[in-house]
């Protein structure tokens, strides 16, 4: 579960506030080195860690001064880039991860000499030693049961280019008018969102510890007055579509389309913070019985090429922190038209001794052998103009990602 930290930090935020006024810097360069602890999540991960995960992390900080609204909402967070770097603990096959991301810090306590923060962050990372594809095939390795057998194939991460998610909490303590000393709790996830397969994905408990300079003081931020919305400011609706692109088996390397429709309505319970209600439509091409794919993706039992079997709609709850033009939220969503489902998890045709469960709306299932009735999404969403909104989304069934999402929306 450690990839939904970021997810429980956004509910985190939203309902903790408790904060000091802070002298304004307007740049701060923070060093620290990392230490971190690789969640075994999958038996392709759990063959190929042999040690924590090591490197060190360089920031820039820049802070707010009250000269926007939303600086005096989040009560002066700083925004910051970082980039990261880490070995995996099996340079040989895992190799290493190289990250660059932005991130945002928000104060929940801030004294003279001490500062707690909560951080959320997300960008690039390079994986340096990505799945060797044609070694793979022609090794024929299963992904699945092969019984410690992938420990020679990177199977957990199969592209170079990869997301990453950080979310976590920071602490400072002030040794000097210009030095801070910081220790950093954050969980990272790395992943393509089945863009590329193989995609197992990878989780990491970090833990940071280092120094924070700071330059130059500017007085103190003038806090100033947030105005209260008014009713009409309380409510709000978008229009998103989205689409990309994902992979269904490595063998196949073969790339399906995938899209998706949403439509909210939400109900601001303050500046920060919005809740909402929405309807979904996907669409994910993976679900086919093309002859050119491998029989090795045993996930589902499909039989034909009908345009059904591609079509979900669904329910989701929204809860989302606003930040000026930025939004970034979590989903919880129930399927509502699934005919998946009824073709999951995989029976082998031979094996007579298997029967299909009937399911309802809601029922209990294995992750690791179908989706499942409840689907999440991680989004950001960034205001362009003042209707037209860029939507990267990643959509998850649990801990396992469905795909990864681009999109443009109506703000209304």
């Amino acid at each position: 579960m450690i990839k939904k930290a970021p997810c429980i930090l956004l509910l985190v935020y939203t309902f903790c506030s408790c904060i000091m006024a802070e002298n304004f810097t307007p740049y701060k360069i923070k060093l620290q080195g990392i230490g971190g602890y690789i969640h075994p999540h999958d038996e392709n991960v759990e063959v190929l860690v042999h040690g924590p995960a090591l490197g060190g992390e360089i920031a820039l900080e820049l802070g707010t001064d009250g000269s926007e609204s939303w600086h005096i909402h989040h009560n002066f967070p700083d925004i910051g880039i970082a980039a990261q770097y880490l070995t995996l603990s099996n340079p040989e096959i895992l190799g290493e991860m190289i990250s660059l991301y932005p991130y945002i810090n928000f104060p929940m306590v801030v004294t003279d000499w001490f500062s707690f923060y909560l951080k959320l962050g997300g960008g690039v990372a390079l994986a340096t030693k990505p799945t060797d594809i044609e070694g793979a095939i022609e090794a024929n390795r299963p992904i699945r049961g092969a019984n410690g057998l992938n420990k020679d194939f990177n199977f957990v991460i199969g592209s170079t280019a990869n997301v990453i998610l950080a979310g976590g909490a920071t602490m400072e303590v002030r040794l000097s008018r210009n030095l801070r000393f910081t220790s950093d709790l954050i969980f990272n996830h790395y992943s393509n969102g089945n863009t590329v397969q193989p995609n197992m994905g990878l989780n990491l408990a970090n833990v940071y510890a280092g120094f924070k300079y700071i330059p130059s003081y500017d007085g103190y931020v003038a806090r100033g007055l947030a105005r209260v919305p008014s009713t009409h400011d309380r409510f709000s609706g978008e229009v998103i579509f989205s689409g990309g692109s994902r992979q269904r088996y490595y063998k196949d390397t073969k790339s399906f389309p995938i899209a998706s429709l949403n439509l909210g309505g939400y109900y601001h319970t303050c500046h920060q913070h919005r809740i909402g209600i929405g309807l979904d439509g996907f669409y994910n091409g993976i679900f086919t019985n093309d002859p050119a794919l491998s029989n090795s993706f045993r996930r589902t039992n499909i039989t034909t090429d009908e345009l059904k079997n591609k079509l979900r709609l669904g329910i989701n709850l929204a809860n989302d922190v606003i930040v000026g033009r930025f939004t970034a939220g979590l989903q919880f969503g129930v399927y509502l038209y699934d005919p998946i489902k009824d073709l999951e998890p995989y029976i082998d045709p031979e094996d007579t001794d298997q029967t299909r469960k009937e399911k309802g709306l809601i029922y209990a299932y294995d992750i690791e052998k179908e989706d499942g009735w409840l689907y999440t999404r991680l989004s950001a969403k960034y205001r362009i103009i003042d209707h037209i909104i860029a939507n990267i989304s990643i959509k998850t069934h649990l801990h396992k990602a469905e795909f990864i999402e681009f999109g443009l929306g109506y703000a209304f």
